[in-house]
């Protein structure tokens, strides 16, 4: 598995990343993926040169993903696309793609819901 640490050079205005988001390419050649912390956040198919990005996190994981999706030619997202639209593979012009792609393994999972925490702490 070859890794590497995203920079920002296309879509993002800051200096770094801080070695927090990793580009890294499965073994197999077929999947390009980004590490945001230490979650998968986005898979790129390289077979089908499609992207599927696993949902909204939180908005610097956002601009790691946006960064991502730039560099290899693919549309950026807003934080409802991320959330609800880009679930599924789709095509740098940005439409949803039919493949016969199997499940995903557990680990590649859409997440629960982030915890709010203004509602842990409410009084």
């Amino acid at each position: 598995m070859k890794e590497y640490f995203l920079d920002p050079i296309q879509y993002d205005t800051r200096k770094s990343f801080y070695k927090k988001a990793v580009v890294g390419t499965t073994t197999d050649g077929r999947t390009t993926y980004l590490r945001s912390y230490d979650t998968i956040v986005a898979e790129i198919d390289n077979i089908n040169d499609t992207v599927t990005v696993n949902g909204w996190y939180s908005q610097t994981t956002a601009r790691h993903i946006n960064e991502f999706l730039s560099q290899y030619g693919f549309k950026t997202l807003n934080k409802k696309q991320m959330k609800n639209e880009y679930l599924f593979p789709m095509d740098k012009s940005g439409n949803t793609v039919e493949t016969n792609r199997p499940e995903p393994p557990p680990q590649y999972t859409q997440p629960k819901e982030p915890i709010d925490a203004y509602d842990v702490f409410a009084v």
